[in-house]
């Protein structure tokens, strides 16, 4: 069972990839039915990515288990909006090569979390997190970006800004006893109210999307990892400052330093 999850989760994490050049294909053989091409090719990775994912972690398919077999759909979908703007042959390829292959090594690492909760536990935790933080800026640079492709009412990509925020902030935070579950959808649902507000904050800037997409992810993920401090009973609360006061002068290199239009 072991290879041919392994075997599955790698020919599968190589197809994603290659579906996001066929939908390229697809949309300039069929230009009136552009959107729905990209919205069917979206919902096969989403699915593939989630099949590759219940593949690696099928030794044992706990909650905590399918917490990590969830995280590569999400990821897929991101990385694939992210490509869709990309205008270079060079940084399509780039995207499409680095997308398949992080899902790879995620997938590797899943399968080895699933047969040893020791050390390969932790190291998938913490890839988790880098995973995420990937995930959140194809998403953003996605939303940022789109309009300029595509016309897309602002309170659209909002929302959407705000679930894909609340889904990594729900998937990044450790799962709770029976008494903290309200604690943790609540922090969900906050981390989304706050994920759309930056994106309507940044979007008013003359700046890059990927210069926006940076800003945001800087503060989320670091939000997201005192948040993770916190409930993993490891509260610092000048530690925490520092931290956040750290990302807030990140950002402001950020947004300080990009070419503004």
């Amino acid at each position: 069972m072991v290879p041919f999850a392994r075997w599955t989760a790698y020919t599968i994490s190589v197809l994603i990839g290659a579906f996001f050049y066929a939908a390229q294909q697809a949309a300039w053989l069929f230009p009136e039915r552009r959107a729905l091409v990209f919205c069917a090719v979206a919902a096969i990775i989403a699915i593939l990515a989630l099949l590759a994912g219940i593949a690696s972690g099928a030794r044992v398919m706990t909650k905590d288990a399918l917490r990590f077999a969830t995280a590569p759909s999400l990821f897929a979908v991101s990385a694939f909006g992210f490509f869709l703007l990309v205008e270079s042959d060079a940084a399509r390829l780039g995207v499409a090569a680095s997308a398949a292959g992080l899902m790879l090594v995620y997938f590797t690492q899943l399968e080895k979390a699933m047969m040893n909760r020791g050390t390969a536990a932790a190291d998938l935790l913490h890839l988790l997190h880098a995973f995420h933080a990937v995930t959140l800026f194809y998403g953003y640079a996605f939303a940022f970006g789109i309009s300029s492709y595509v016309d897309v009412s602002t309170l659209t990509i909002t929302v959407i800004a705000g679930i894909v925020s609340a889904a990594v902030a729900w998937y990044s935070l450790p799962m709770p006893v029976s008494g903290e579950v309200k604690v943790r959808r609540l922090l969900a649902v906050a981390f989304g109210v706050v994920g759309a507000e930056l994106y309507v904050a940044l979007s008013y800037l003359p700046t890059a999307p990927v210069v926006n997409a940076t800003a945001a992810v800087i503060l989320l993920t670091s939000a997201l990892h005192v948040c993770r401090q916190v409930a993993a009973g490891m509260a610092n609360v000048r530690m925490h400052r520092h931290e956040l006061a750290t990302a807030s002068l990140l950002v402001a290199i950020v947004l300080l330093t990009a070419r503004w239009a």
